[in-house]
């Protein structure tokens, strides 16, 4: 069998085409990973909040996703691995392909390395992207235990922690994943495949196919740069901006018949990272589209390297990109070596172009020679609006994109109805079963071991099942509190106790779980417990920042907020805003109840009190979801409005079981006096394509 599934993957010829993805895509510490011999299992602890990390700073997918992009997650994954971060992403699936699996029903149209790309007519306007594997040597190792398997789940791992920020997921410029799922080639072989949205061809490939009108290149050139924006603004740099990783989509209107959208973001990098240790050659791209002192690994000349001048990498590349649009039909521009050239070099091939306007050729040359600029710290961010010309071409563009909504697939929910426990539900059988039995082989020591994360989703799959059921229920209980999952831990004994089993731990032991689960934010403590411990525990809580899940608690530097002067000194270098969700300093100090430093900055940076993020919130909810009195107290008497709600209607009273319980009645009647109203009733979103649904409230603790 497995000399048939090799004929099978042998016979898969890598033609040159837009799908082939070859394993020099890698960023070169991953490129080491796998031609290691000695290779480090993928430690998915960063899901457990533990006590002993700083759990309730940093959100467990965005960790997944930041050590994947930066370099710091091992190469091999496995089942068990596979789903705990599918079920915290939410992305749609699994879809199995067993009545009609690829290799008998559908049509092969690309492979290369990693992965090889189908398109079947049932799903209409999906390519379907299978990982190549070979079945295992070893004749008792199961095969999806097998490491060549397990190498292949991190390739999905990469695609998928590339694609799974909600923003990105619904923007116009970046391309879609729509689901995941497995392929069977034979009956007993489960295949991962991911299912993408279907291009028409990349953009070197369209431009150089036939001549394409101006106005559908100018289009391309503002989809790129949209895009291009909308990564930087969440602080992650692309890294390897080329036409091949832009591909090209049908439009939706007669002025806007073609978009472009960006694609492959293997090695791209989270400047957000909690631990974030960048050097210059962290950024790979592509020598030929590489900024040239990136090529020369020398910025000396330029004021030394910092992370921030990856963003002006990226822009060198897409100047290139520009260039290569309106004068190259996607070729890579023979620009001369010497900068003083540049300019005129550029003029020419502009000026060669007849069917450019003189409007557009301006903005064009004065675009594309700052993004190539000598000194990087000159170049722009790329942006649309850097290339807006007065013009029919721009304002259909811009009709185009603002009235954009992320197109429906069938079958697919939105992704906030497929995490956590409904992800667990809605797990196919198939792969309970095959994970039930990697757990059976490794606590024999045949297969890597689970994490905690996975075996309590695998209790939660049981529980709707029959009592037969209930010694599974209980075993993938008591092992996923074992193993150290602070929620298992948090409802251990009291599951135990409800169906009458004896306890198998001590109660000194059942009891350390307990506070440590307080301590992380999983409220489920018995009476068994002094109020004082407990309040202990929760006050280690509120000083994390209680349930606030916003990006500035991963950033290091932001623990500024915890000095009056330090805090000063950062609104001087940085301004108040901290991160992509538009939290301040004020914000920050809030959740973290620094009662001085929120003093200061009312007083003497002259924060508005009642500044809000995106989401609508203010400091003074920020400080109701840590459960810090002093500081809502503080806040209260220089006016902050008592009265306000979020994008969602959620109140500051919402958040009055933070509090200490002998606190509570005397903060709730000064907010009443400020006007709250304790009435107020959350009001969910109901997003498109949720059957009518309104939005969960996401909590991660």
């Amino acid at each position: 069998m497995s000399d048939d599934y090799d004929d099978i993957l042998n016979s898969l010829d890598d033609d040159n085409n837009y799908y082939s993805l070859e394993g020099d895509n890698l960023s070169p510490s991953l490129q080491a990973w796998s031609n290691s011999a000695d290779v480090e299992e993928f430690d998915l602890d960063s899901f457990n909040l533990s006590s002993g990390s700083d759990s309730s700073w940093v959100d467990p997918l965005e960790s997944a996703i930041t050590a994947t992009r930066n370099g710091s997650a091992a190469v091999l994954s496995t089942l068990s691995q596979f789903t705990a971060i599918l079920s915290q992403t939410g992305i749609h699936g699994p879809r199995l392909l067993k009545a009609f699996n690829l290799t008998a029903h559908a049509t092969k149209i690309g492979a290369g390395a990693q992965f090889t790309v189908y398109k079947d007519p049932i799903f209409e306007g999906e390519v379907i992207k299978r990982v190549n594997v070979s079945l295992p040597s070893r004749t008792e190792q199961r095969f999806t235990a097998s490491n060549d398997y397990r190498t292949q789940l991190k390739t999905l791992e990469l695609e998928i922690l590339s694609l799974c920020n909600p923003v990105l997921r619904t923007h116009p410029n970046i391309t879609s994943l729509v689901a995941w799922g497995f392929d069977f080639p034979f009956a007993n072989l489960a295949v991962p495949v991911l299912f993408m949205e279907a291009a028409i061809m990349p953009l070197g490939d369209f431009l150089s196919a036939e001549a394409r009108s101006i106005d559908t290149r100018y289009q391309f050139a503002l989809d790129i740069a949209n895009g291009l924006e909308a990564l930087h603004h969440l602080k992650i740099i692309h890294g390897d901006i080329k036409p091949d990783n832009v591909l090209v989509f049908t439009g939706r209107s007669e002025s806007v018949p073609f978009r472009a959208k960006l694609s492959d973001f293997g090695v791209c990098l989270d400047l957000e990272a909690s631990d974030g240790q960048f050097s210059l050659t962290d950024y790979c791209g592509t020598k030929a589209w590489l900024a040239p002192e990136r090529e020369r690994e020398d910025v000396s000349k330029f004021g030394g390297f910092s992370p921030d001048l990856m963003f002006r990498f990226d822009a060198y590349s897409f100047g290139l990109v520009l260039l290569s649009l309106f004068t190259g039909n996607g070729q890579v521009p023979d620009l001369d070596k010497t900068p003083a050239k540049v300019p005129d070099q550029v003029s020419k091939l502009l000026n060669s172009q007849k069917d450019i306007n003189s409007d557009m050729r301006m903005e064009l040359r004065k675009g594309i020679l700052n993004h190539l600029s000598e000194d990087p710290r000159d170049r722009k961010l790329p942006s649309p609006n850097l290339l807006k010309v007065d013009s029919p071409a721009y304002a259909s563009w811009l009709a185009s994109i603002q009235s954009s909504s992320v197109g429906t697939h069938v079958g697919i929910i939105d992704p906030v109805y497929n995490k956590g426990p409904l992800f667990w539900y809605r797990l196919d059988q198939s792969i309970r079963t095959e994970l039930e039995t990697q757990y059976a082989l490794s606590k024999d020591g045949n297969a890597p071991p689970f994490g905690g994360n996975v075996l309590f989703g695998i209790a939660q799959t049981i529980t709707g099942a029959k009592p037969s059921y209930l010694d599974r229920l209980l075993m993938y209980m008591g092992d996923a509190a074992r193993g150290g999952f602070s929620p298992a831990r948090a409802i251990y004994a009291q599951i135990m106790e409800a169906h009458n089993q004896p306890l198998e731990f001590s109660e000194e032991e059942l009891k350390k779980w307990t506070l440590q689960a307080v301590s992380e934010g999983f409220f489920f403590e018995g009476s068994r417990y002094g109020q004082k411990e407990i309040e202990e525990s929760r006050d280690k809580f509120r000083k994390q920042g209680g349930f606030c899940s916003d990006p500035f608690l991963a950033k290091k530097d932001v623990k500024a907020a915890m000095s009056a002067e330090k805090a000063m000194e950062w609104v001087s270098k940085n301004g108040i805003v901290v991160d992509r969700k538009g939290n301040t300093i004020l914000h920050v100090a809030s959740a973290l109840g620094a009662t001085d430093v929120v003093q200061e900055l009312l007083d003497s940076a002259k924060v508005a009190v009642d500044v809000e993020n995106d989401e609508a919130e203010t400091s003074l909810y920020k400080a109701f979801q840590a459960g810090h009195t002093d500081v809502i107290e503080l806040l209260l008497e220089h006016g902050a409005s008592a009265r306000t709600r979020t994008r969602q209607n959620i109140t500051p009273l919402h958040w009055l079981f933070m509090l200490p319980d002998h606190l509570i009645d005397r903060i709730a009647k000064l907010m009443v006096e400020g006007g709250a109203d304790v009435n107020a009733v959350i009001e969910p979103v109901v997003k498109e394509n949720s059957g009518g649904y309104p939005e969960k409230i996401q909590i991660f603790h």
